[in-house]
């Protein structure tokens, strides 16, 4: 609300950013999450893959199927990558 007051228009990159901040929030901030999905589609903006993917960790996979059902005429949730076991995040150097 705040940005669309001093005229910031949000895009995906930047609702994929903010789904994810509320997705590793402790504790997580599904609701909040939620709220700034609906109002990105009521603004007009057409979530892409990476978008529900960020819901999905958000709210959960079983909310986000529910909110793509209610609000995207049933769209698919993409899969979420495997993790790879042991933790690493790739950041290391090769080697």
């Amino acid at each position: 609300q705040n940005m669309a007051a001093d005229g910031v228009v949000m895009n995906e990159y930047f609702l994929y950013a903010q789904l994810l901040a509320y997705a590793v929030a402790r504790p997580r901030q599904h609701d909040r999450a939620e709220q700034c999905f609906r109002d990105a589609l009521s603004a007009g903006m057409e979530p892409n893959d990476h978008v529900v993917g960020a819901l999905a960790r958000a709210v959960g996979r079983g909310r986000c199927i529910e909110l793509m059902n209610e609000l995207c005429n049933g769209r698919e949730v993409p899969a979420q990558p495997q993790r790879r076991a042991g933790g690493g995040g790739g950041g290391g150097r090769p080697g």
